[in-house]
């Protein structure tokens, strides 16, 4: 329509391989740009408009077959199947969208897609989640991006009970995003990561539990732990507070996040952050204990000089997964043992929950995390393979365990083993 309301408008259709677009865009083409009074190339896939509007149907699976579009300027760019493609390739497509000055155009990038497929996360942080800050992209604005859902029952054409039986035999995954409309990450591997089950909180939580009437975080003998992972630029630092249970379920509840700030800034935040909060220990990635010979202290050297306490955790990437694993399906009192509480004004840990489905196994080694957004998961790991003892109501020493002395500390933990 736009092509035919609009002299020389000229736009690109592309799709991850060219059969898969025969089959598809192309079946009927021919047929219809007759009747348009215009026609199409078969060889060069190009439909000419007789305003001298043109499109152009491609594909792109290949660094070089992105080569031939760059060059090139489109009214709109078409994507088809955009969860096939990865971000970086349909950001490079969209730079090809552009008008010249003055000519009351605005260019346009579309596309249609399951919520399924390697992109499918950069689709719905870009497009619906719309949470790109400015660091990953300086010119992103969330008002230029929006999606349009869609479930199949929204289809009244289609036979829906033959359709929901034929997608009955499919794996789970495509279930979820064809027949469900749900995002699912393609090689996910939380796939045991559920904020919900049977329509009740289960992962992800809205409220923090209560003990006595009241939440547990105004209780001034509950343990609170803290995991740091470490990065300055292009990788964020991060830290996340955990609140241990006396029946041992950990609640992560806070959650704060640096980019190109300095590790003393960051360890002064931290520890106004948690005034009031009874710190037990805080793990950490290990490499911040690692003098690299940058300067005369390491950066876990830092947070200690200004008052944070550091207990460098492990750094391996299957170990990460191990722990987590075990503590989203262990089950303590019919509830996961870590549960992560939603956005509650300063409380909350949004990151945490939104890069858990990101996550994707390690082609090289499927016991392994990949490389990506983890900043959050590994900070929650480092967390989980570590000690954290449960909370104990009647158990209220003045200071934490790790800063008693030692001999306090010793005849401290024997009251607590001799009332176990």
């Amino acid at each position: 329509m736009r092509a035919c309301l609009i002299p020389d408008f000229k736009y690109l259709v592309v799709r991850r391989r060219i059969p898969e677009l025969k089959r598809s865009h192309l079946v009927y083409i021919n047929g219809e740009m007759r009747r348009l009074g215009g026609d199409f190339h078969n060889t060069d896939n190009i439909a000419r408009y007789p305003n001298g509007s043109k499109g152009w149907y491609g594909h792109c699976d290949t660094p070089d077959a992105m080569l031939r579009y760059l060059s090139s300027e489109y009214d709109a760019v078409y994507i088809d199947e955009m969860s096939t493609f990865d971000g970086e390739t349909v950001l490079k497509l969209a730079s090809c969208a552009r008008v010249p000055e003055g000519s009351g155009r605005t260019a346009l990038l579309r596309g249609g897609t399951n919520k399924l497929g390697p992109g499918a996360a950069f689709v719905r942080k870009y497009f619906e989640d719309k949470d790109v800050s400015p660091e990953e992209d300086p010119d992103y604005n969330p008002d230029d991006w929006g999606i349009i859902n869609h479930k199949f029952t929204d289809n009244k054409k289609i036979d829906q009970a033959q359709y929901r039986a034929r997608l009955s035999s499919q794996g789970a995954q495509t279930r979820k995003a064809w027949l469900d409309n749900e995002w699912v990450i393609e090689g996910a591997y939380f796939e045991d990561f559920q904020p919900t089950r049977d329509g009740e909180p289960w992962h992800v939580i809205d409220e923090m539990p209560q003990f006595q009437g009241q939440s547990f975080l105004s209780q001034p003998w509950l343990n609170i732990y803290r995991a740091i992972d470490w990065g300055y630029n292009p990788d964020p630092a991060v830290c996340l507070w955990f609140a241990v249970l006396p029946n041992g379920r950990t609640i992560a509840f806070k959650e704060m996040t640096w980019k190109s700030t300095n590790a003393a800034d960051v360890a002064r935040q931290i520890k106004a952050a948690s005034q009031g909060m009874r710190i037990v220990a805080t793990a950490c990635d290990p490499t911040m204990c690692i003098q690299d010979g940058k300067g005369a202290f390491s950066i876990g050297d830092i947070f200690e000089q200004n008052g944070v306490q550091l207990e460098p955790s492990k750094n391996k990437r299957d170990v990460y997964g191990e722990a987590l694993h075990f503590a989203l399906n262990t089950l303590i009192d019919e509830k996961p043992k870590l549960q992560i509480l939603s956005k509650q004004g300063a409380y909350g840990c949004p990151n945490l929950i939104r890069t858990f489905p990101m996550q994707l196994v390690d082609p090289r080694d499927p016991n392994k995390l990949a490389d990506g957004e983890d900043h959050w998961i590994c900070a929650a790991s480092y967390h989980f393979m570590s000690q954290a003892p449960a909370s104990r109501p009647t158990d209220n020493p003045s200071i934490p365990r790790y800063l008693m002395p030692q001999w306090q500390s010793s005849l401290y933990a024997r009251i607590l083993a001799s009332r176990a």
